[in-house]
């Protein structure tokens, strides 16, 4: 299979004012998901990113610090560069706009507007945003403070410019989006750019005159482009518009998708198709428009020091959990909240306990009872088969819908439904009975076709995990980069049904240490908080200062809150459950906590349970109390029961869990 549509997806080029933030890194990582899952249909594909280096705010960083402009666009360009590197993003072409083609194409994109009769010179005074280097008229600012991001200070600027006529362009926007319905998503900003141009379009300032750092006006010296102009024409100027080669341009303009913050919608909606009309280019193909990660209850800004570093992101959790996390956590359009605890719990949940886990049951299974050699497919397909089927159908339709959020959903759900097979065939029961080998050996073959397909699914997003977990599988190519068309019948465009039956051939299947390790949360906060000193040492500086109170006397067997969270509190799934041979009454049970590691616990619960009541249960488990041996078996940990008494008679009741709480969710 091979499609031959051009697909070009671009992230907006980001300013060079400072290093990245969790922000800038969302957006990036989404057009680099979608860019991998498209060259894997075997797409011509192009995926462009960059930095905006002019503008007055950067000249005025540069000052700030006593260097000059080139210096901190050279500075911050690498470190975006340095930061898409540790995250595993695969970028075509990183533009940078000092660069000389970027001058080059921007200057003739200018000529042929000027050719159009669109530019004419005239002076301006107002209001000037030069965070978003933005005009804004007096009605248009709030409580006098910027509309799109209040932190940003207004100036008033009185300058000579030349202006764009974009009032001329109203109509043939209206037009452009009636008969292109998508070429604005999600909706509601599709209908709040409507609604603005139906309000009337003023000219546009379009050239700056009190400052030199920017591309220069063709024939004018004395005028430099508007960022935002030089900015966007980045879109073209990255596939060598104006160059002598023109083949980038010729095969992947207009099929361009710029996925773009909510706050520059109407940069790329209005200001860039009215530039493109005029100079009577193509317009691209959809801008699609995304909220904002919001931390600690704000938009994230450089501006106002409300962000989250993806670089130190990546040292605590893994290049590939801060991809998945940006990639899952919110829908692309959807604004999102973020913190290290949501961060901690998407990984614990999904990575760890659902993917992770099922995994390592399958592993564990094959090295132990089929010697790593992977079970052949049955003769007749179990019903993971058709889950599966389901599952790409929605994933396949949610990437071409450029939502790589539900597209996850689907391989997550996919994931979920290979669990709950694991639950009711008991393998690890079949595992006993030398009759049901035969058996064993269908449910670990599905169970480990199941993964293999959710790994294809989760390889965009997680491209080093996918392939650790690839390996483990034993299998050869290459979940990431290799060809999808190898795992579906049929040929053509199309890709046909996903092909059912763990492949033959390849490597032994291996066991090991989790892929993904469960990150106590807990001991994060606390080795967190010693790392930063309090503020920095500022806190136990105060503590210091002041006389320590004596701890406060409680009343016997009250325990504080500290006393609590010190007892960590875990779900855990019954694999096998036996009698103990040597004690009457303790029972054995082997469990599933998540971990990727077994654990064993005894209990003396055998007057009240047979074994087989409680194999395959979901249980309340203390998870972090001392081993001791019980009769020669160590047991790690303790489970919770209800112990009472009816009629005189006591009873004792294991707390359950619905089968849908995965191992090692944290109780609380």
């Amino acid at each position: 299979m091979s499609d031959s549509r051009p697909f070009y997806v671009t992230t907006p080029i980001y300013y060079i004012n400072d290093a990245p933030h969790l922000g800038h890194a969302y957006t990036t990582v989404a057009c680099d998901a979608m860019a991998r899952h498209h060259r894997r249909l075997g797409r011509p594909v192009r995926f462009q990113t960059g930095t905006d280096e002019h503008g007055l705010k950067a000249a005025r960083s540069a000052e700030k610090q006593g260097i000059t402009p080139q210096e901190l666009a050279d500075r911050n360009a690498e470190a975006y560069q340095a930061c898409w590197k540790i995250l595993d993003i695969d970028a075509d072409r990183f533009i940078r706009t000092t660069e000389a083609d970027h001058h080059a194409g921007a200057q003739e994109l200018w000529r042929r507007i000027a050719k159009n009769d669109d530019f004419y010179k005239a002076s301006y005074s107002g209001p000037y945003c030069v965070g978003c280097e933005t005009r804004f008229t007096e009605a248009q600012l709030v409580d006098g403070k910027c509309p799109e991001s209040p932190d940003h200070s207004i100036e008033i600027l009185e300058e000579e410019n030349w202006y764009f006529k974009l009032g001329r362009y109203a109509d043939a926007l209206l037009k452009h989006y009636e008969e292109n319905p998508d070429f604005i998503a999600p909706e509601s900003k599709r209908n709040e750019i409507r609604s603005f141009v139906e309000g009337g379009l003023e000219d546009l300032p379009v050239s700056r005159s009190s400052f030199a750092w920017g591309v220069p006006v063709p024939d004018d010296d004395q005028h430099v482009m508007w960022v935002w102009i030089d900015a966007l024409s980045n879109y073209l100027t990255g596939l060598g518009y104006h160059h002598d080669d023109q083949a980038l341009v010729e095969q992947f303009w207009p099929e361009s998708l710029h996925v773009v913050g909510k706050d520059i919608s109407r940069f790329h909606a209005v200001f860039w198709p009215a530039f493109l009309m005029s100079a009577g280019l193509p317009l691209p193909k959809q801008v699609l428009a995304h909220g904002f990660l919001v931390k600690d209850g704000a938009k994230m800004s450089k501006t106002s020091g409300n962000i989250a570093n993806p670089v130190q992101l990546a040292d605590w959790f893994g290049a590939d959990a801060v991809r998945y996390f940006c990639l899952r956590e919110v829908r692309l359009g959807a604004d999102g909240n973020y913190s290290d605890e949501s961060v901690i719990d998407r990984i614990n949940t999904d990575l760890v306990n659902d993917l992770g886990n099922t995994l390592s049951r399958v592993t564990r299974l094959v090295t132990s009872e089929l010697d790593g050699v992977a079970p052949k497919p049955p003769a007749e397909e179990g019903p993971l088969a058709e889950v599966t089927r389901q599952a790409w159908a929605k994933h396949l339709a949610a990437m071409e819908a450029n939502q790589p959020h539900d597209a996850l959903a689907a391989a997550n759900e996919l994931i979920s439904e290979t669990n709950k097979f694991f639950v009711q065939h008991e393998p690890w029961k079949l595992a006993r009975d030398e009759s049901k080998k035969d058996e064993l050996a269908r449910v670990l073959h599905d169970g480990a076709e199941a993964v293999r397909h959710a790994t294809l699914m989760f390889g965009p997003a997680i491209p080093g995990k996918a392939r650790e977990v690839w390996s483990r599988l034993g299998l050869p190519d290459d979940p990431v980069d290799g060809s999808l068309s190898e795992h579906f019948e049929g040929s053509g465009e199309e890709l046909g049904a996903p092909l059912w039956g763990f492949p033959e051939g390849g490597g032994p299947i291996e066991h090991g240490d989790p892929v993904f390790p469960r990150i106590d949360k807990k001991a994060f906060f606390k080795d967190l908080a010693k790392a930063e000193g309090k503020d920095g040492g500022k806190q136990q500086q105060k503590k210091k200062s002041k006389k320590e109170k004596p701890p406060e006397e409680l009343p016997e067997g009250v325990i504080t809150i500290d006393d609590f969270f010190k007892v960590q509190l875990r779900s855990a799934k019954v694999k096998t459950c036996r009698k103990h041979e040597k004690a009457d009454k303790l029972l054995v049970l082997e469990l599933d906590d998540g971990s990727g590691q077994e654990r064993t616990i005894c209990a003396g619960v055998a007057a009240f349970y047979a074994p087989d009541e409680l194999t395959g249960k979901t249980i309340c488990v203390v998870a972090n109390l001392a081993p001791r041996k019980l009769r020669g078996i160590p047991s790690q940990g303790m489970l919770l029961a209800a112990n009472y008494e009816v009629d005189g008679e006591e009873r004792v009741r294991v707390i359950t869990l619905p089968d849908e709480v995965p191992a090692g969710a944290e109780l609380r």
